[in-house]
């Protein structure tokens, strides 16, 4: 918003605009990156931290850390973990409470971009332990998911990326 303003008065004042003014400072690409997980973690699926070193060896992404100096927004998530097993890929979902109220309309939605046909979408109405054979999740303190391996590595082996969304309402 700056140089655009700094931009307009040298408009005004029918001056080149010096080319520096037209290079952003941010590019708009994410800072923070992913830490990855160091081994293999098998936490208790139950919505809250069990034990100090249940995720230890998790990858985790700071959310709170997305954005710069004059970035503010809402941001409900404060920090995700991911981590594997042999078989089960896990997500866990820190919430800063002081921007987020549990509300049984929030939903989570748990995008594969591998993944043509599945997405992992949670109710938080109905969100306190729920099992079947491919997903359990349990919301506590944090929402913990475990989602088998098969399902979203057919070949049992790969690289996933995923994206969460969280929607309010």
């Amino acid at each position: 918003i700056f140089r655009n303003h700094l931009s307009a008065v040298y408009t005004f004042l029918e001056t080149e605009i010096p080319s520096d003014l037209k290079i952003p400072i941010y590019s708009g690409a994410v800072l923070n990156k992913p830490v990855m997980p160091d081994g293999l973690v098998t936490p208790i699926i139950d919505g809250k931290r069990s034990h100090f070193y249940e995720w230890a060896k998790a990858g985790y992404f700071q959310v709170t850390d997305v954005g710069g100096a004059m970035h503010r927004v809402s941001k409900p998530i404060k920090k995700m973990f991911f981590a594997f097993d042999h078989d089960n890929f896990y997500i866990r979902i820190q919430f800063d409470y002081t921007e987020f109220t549990k509300n049984e309309n929030h939903k989570i939605i748990v995008e594969f971009s591998h993944l043509k046909n599945f997405n992992v979408e949670i109710l938080f109405g109905k969100c306190n332990i729920i099992t079947n054979k491919e997903l359990v999740y349990a919301f506590d303190d944090d929402l913990e998911i475990a989602i088998c391996r098969k399902k979203i590595l057919p070949d049992d082996f790969g690289e996933i990326s995923f994206a969460v969304s969280l929607f309010e309402g």
